[in-house]
């Protein structure tokens, strides 16, 4: 059984991972464009238990050591145009505390400020995890968070030590395979322990066969590595930017080493007094109702999903006699993986989505879908957590969170971890930890456990600091920071509405880093919360039915032979496309073309170019139309499961061609309340 429990430990920390910053993906390309000038079971052997070193009396005497790298070899072109930034690794010892000679390096990038003055104390950024990297998302930290503070003050991103670039890395993927390959119902229950059991100690034998002391990471020890690149780079001070387990560090170096903080700002915050597996919680519940309440205030999300905490208590009466059977493809092996989704499943769903911007808005429709009998946003919220781990340095992980949360616990204060946590059930964890001994027993093993007791207690401190809370967050929820900012004399506790985990990197970031930026400027007074409630209110996505008018405005261009009309509030792309974007994701679009080319021919074009790219098929002859005296041929297909309509005129050997992609749930409506008066509008120049 004990092998089992890696993974409660594993899903634990996921959901302390905000750990990067939200994908910025370019605008859905759903519709094709046209540019035909341009495209013509084993035995494992016996493993004694890993004993941690004896604390030393007092530190090694060292110096960390800065050296600069090639920034687009280390960033391999994540970053573009015209940044002043500087790459590089600090080199610290791998344990302080009796050994300065075995040696890590780590991984550095830092943005240079315009303003010399400001530049003397940076801002370092302290990701969570733990064991989330930084630097392989670097593109998408510049534009969320680098960009605002640019030409401001220096800015340092550091991949902790065990993960991303920095050296050496622990990831454990033997460990998440076997967790693949287990969700896919590859293993019998004996062969299902042995593979666990096996992959567990292979990556450790193999960690330690490297040289890696997996009882030197931890808080601590992070702690001191940021200690050591601000020497390093020659910063006397820095204010601290900690979001999730990256706050638990941070005030380790509040603790630790008051004397390099200028002051902290941490964003959804892990107390140091608490250990989270032990922690009994209402905030799941308080934010579920708190969400709903919020659709409740909204009219058209309130007449569209009404009692939607009646519907949620239904649907978990009907899963516990019912479960539903859910299948999707795991991202590293491509197999086809089927759960029985109860209650538990759907709860643990909940839980994932509701503190997470992206898939707060689509909750409502999901339960309401799933009442109906359609299981696929369910699905999408069931499959996170596989997604979300594929970057985790699984070894540092757990060496931490055997550190900093499971030492000096009992067995029966481990053993409420799953009623506490029941979003571990999502991947099946739950029915085999039946006691808190295996967890125990799994961090004694890994050999990560501190040999004396560390007693938790809140860090007291007079450093100016900024508490950043949403109210949404099921994983460090508001109490957490409330309790965090008590024994903080000069700290400052905002709560945002309506938002879920760091919600400096959700929907109301941009006038977050208002308060941010407010604070760093002058930290004796208490920020100015800038944001405005449209900034902060969850956008339910509630589908277009046709029962409001899109407003149109007329459109075209030097290359078109037509003015016709768009949607006005919709976003202008490349290739005359306009994009909906009423949310992360949204495919709602529009495109309005032409070509000296025959329908045939664009047929062929699409079929060459993104059948097996998207598109599923050659669009289909669906029937002939008639809009204001032109005979429109239309034609079907699905792009990326999505339906998309091609409409096609011919006139004196040119093709007009306006396509339209949406879900299923708006096609028909956007059809003919968009497509058609789009085809109505077309007037020849």
């Amino acid at each position: 059984m004990l092998p089992r429990h890696v993974f409660v430990l594993l899903i634990f920390s996921l959901g302390l991972c905000a750990c990067n910053a939200q994908e910025t993906n370019p605008l859905p390309t759903l519709v094709p464009t046209l540019d035909i000038a341009s495209s013509s079971e084993s035995e494992r052997p016996a493993t004694a238990t890993a004993v941690p070193p004896t604390l030393a009396s007092s530190p090694v005497t060292y110096t960390p050591v800065y050296k600069t790298t090639d920034c687009h070899t280390l960033l391999e072109g994540e970053i573009g145009g015209e940044v002043n930034i500087e790459c590089g690794t600090v080199t610290v010892p791998e344990e302080r505390l009796s050994n300065a000679e075995d040696t890590i390096q780590l991984a550095v990038v830092r943005f240079l400020g315009d303003d010399p003055a400001a530049n003397a104390t940076p801002i370092i950024f302290l990701s969570g995890g733990p064991g989330s990297p930084v630097l392989s998302h670097i593109g998408n930290y510049y534009t969320q968070f680098i960009a605002p503070f640019a030409g401001q003050r220096d800015v340092i991103f550091f991949d902790p030590r065990g993960v991303g670039l920095s050296e050496p890395e622990m990831d454990c993927w033997g460990i998440k395979l076997t967790y693949l390959r287990d969700m896919a119902q590859t293993y019998s229950d004996k062969e299902r322990s042995a593979a666990y059991l096996d992959s567990l100690f292979h990556c450790k034998e193999r960690l330690e066969e490297d040289g890696v002391n997996l009882a030197a990471y931890h808080s601590e020890s992070m702690a001191a590595d940021v200690k050591d690149i601000l020497q390093a780079l020659g910063y006397q001070k820095a204010h601290l930017f900690g979001v999730s387990y990256g706050t638990r560090v941070a005030q380790q170096i509040m603790q630790d080493y008051p004397e390099v903080v200028e002051t902290a700002v941490l964003d959804s915050v892990v107390p140091t007094s608490t250990q989270m597996v032990t922690q009994t919680a209402t905030w799941p519940d308080e934010a579920r109702q708190s969400l709903f309440a919020s659709c409740a205030s909204q009219p058209a999300c309130q007449a569209r999903y009404p009692d939607l905490e009646a519907v949620y208590q239904a649907l978990q009466t009907t899963m516990r006699e019912n479960p539903i059977p859910l299948t999707f493809t795991d991202p590293v092996l491509g197999n086809e993986i089927e759960i029985m989704a109860d209650p538990g499943t759907l709860e643990a769903a909940m839980q994932w989505a509701v503190p997470n911007p992206y898939l707060a808005p689509f909750i409502p429709q999901m339960l309401y879908e799933l009442r109906d009998g359609d299981n696929t946003l369910l699905t999408t919220a069931v499959g996170v957590p596989l997604i979300s781990y594929q970057d985790i340095s699984l070894g540092l992980m757990i060496s931490v969170l055997c550190h900093d949360q499971v030492s000096g616990l009992t067995a029966e204060q481990l053993a409420i971890a799953p009623e506490a946590h029941p979003q571990l059930s999502i991947l099946n964890t739950v029915a085999a930890y039946d006691n808190g001994r295996f967890l125990q027993e799994m961090c004694q093993e890994w050999g990560a456990l501190p040999a004396e007791f560390i007693a938790r207690e809140p860090v007291h401190s007079s450093i100016p600091t900024l508490i950043l809370a949403g109210q949404l967050d099921t994983t460090t929820p508001p109490a957490f920071g409330q309790h965090v900012a008590e024994s903080l004399s000069q700290s400052y506790y905002v709560e945002i509405p309506n938002q879920g985990h760091v919600p400096t990197f959700g929907p109301a970031g941009d006038c977050l880093q208002e308060t941010v930026a407010a604070f760093l400027n002058n930290p004796q007074l208490a920020p100015p919360f800038s944001c405005q409630i449209e900034q902060t209110e969850v956008e339910f996505y509630v589908p277009y039915d046709g029962s409001q008018e899109i407003a149109l405005t007329s459109y075209t261009a030097s290359d078109l032979p037509y003015t016709v009309m768009v949607p006005a509030d919709w976003e202008p792309g490349t290739y005359h496309h306009f994009y909906w974007l009423r949310f992360s994701g949204d495919v709602a679009q529009i495109a309005v073309q032409s070509a000296r080319v025959t329908i045939a021919d664009w047929l062929d074009f699409l079929e060459e170019n993104y059948v097996s790219s998207g598109l599923e098929k050659v669009p289909e002859f669906s029937e002939e139309i008639m809009v204001n005296g032109r005979r429109w041929q239309i034609y079907t297909a699905t792009f990326e499961n999505h339906p998309v309509t091609f409409a096609f005129f011919q006139d004196t050997g040119t093709t007009f061609h306006v396509a339209l992609a949406s879900t299923t749930i708006e096609h028909a409506a956007l059809y003919e309340n968009l497509l058609l008066p789009v085809l109505d509008s077309l007037t020849l120049k």
